[in-house]
């Protein structure tokens, strides 16, 4: 445990995902894109939150943090922004930094491996 009261381990059962999801053409327009995180596990979850969430091609589209509250299920997804990529992107490199998840059998937040992976467009 750390000087906030914030652990960084592992659950001590089940298991839990999370990810991030591009959905594009946005409200018709074509290199606008939602980004949602997404969750799936064995375990309920009350919040996510990351100190940033980056998104990078030939430019940096996304550089955001972000905290997802108010949850109370084992799979879900949320909107958490949007971003403009232009049309001469075939892929992005998408990842975080500090992950954390809050369950609701746990009482404290838990570090997740950050998300790293490139997502094609």
């Amino acid at each position: 445990m750390d000087e906030n009261g914030n652990y960084s381990g592992q659950l001590r059962s089940g298991f839990t995902t999370v990810t991030c999801v591009l959905s594009g053409r946005t409200g018709g327009i074509p290199t606008l894109y939602t980004i949602y995180i997404r969750w799936q596990g064995s375990n309920a979850v009350q919040a996510l939150r990351a100190d940033n969430l980056y998104i990078v091609g030939d430019s940096q589209y996304y550089s955001k943090g972000f905290l997802i509250d108010g949850l109370s299920a084992t799979q879900g997804y949320r909107s958490i922004g949007t971003c403009v990529i232009p049309d001469t992107e075939e892929s992005v490199y998408i990842s975080t930094n500090n992950l954390r998840c809050y369950f609701y059998n746990e009482d404290y937040w838990i570090k997740f491996n950050e998300i790293g992976g490139w997502v094609d467009v």
